[in-house]
């Protein structure tokens, strides 16, 4: 399948959901994953609005999505699947020293498949 992206970050933010008088939901939050870029906005639509509404600001995560670009070149990502991240887990080698170390690794190895331009 073209254009997924797999990324890892911290929540940033409180998680913004909104809901229209037809009952449509969306949501979005700002997703921080490497110190020296800017975070990038995770939004869902529809039914997926509760994929980010189970977080809060600080909560370190993985997302699963696709990647969109508005007409004025802004990045974000649409969330198909959105998991917290167990450190504990997911990178053995933690310690209070290279937590910060192992999050930057797995943010800068970010895995983009198949975008096209």
């Amino acid at each position: 399948m073209f254009n997924q992206v797999r990324i890892a970050g911290t929540i940033e933010d409180e998680i913004d959901l909104r809901r229209r008088e037809d009952g449509f939901e969306t949501a979005r939050v700002n997703l921080r994953f490497s110190q020296a870029q800017g975070p990038i906005l995770l939004f869902c639509v529809g039914a997926n609005t509760r994929r980010l509404a189970k977080f809060k600001r600080g909560d370190v995560v993985k997302i699963f999505g696709r990647l969109t670009v508005s007409r004025s070149g802004a990045c974000s990502l649409l969330v198909d699947e959105a998991h917290f991240l167990d450190p504990e887990k997911e990178w053995p080698e933690r310690s209070a020293h290279d937590l910060g170390a192992a999050m930057h690794r797995f943010a800068t190895h970010a895995n983009v498949v198949g975008v096209k331009r």
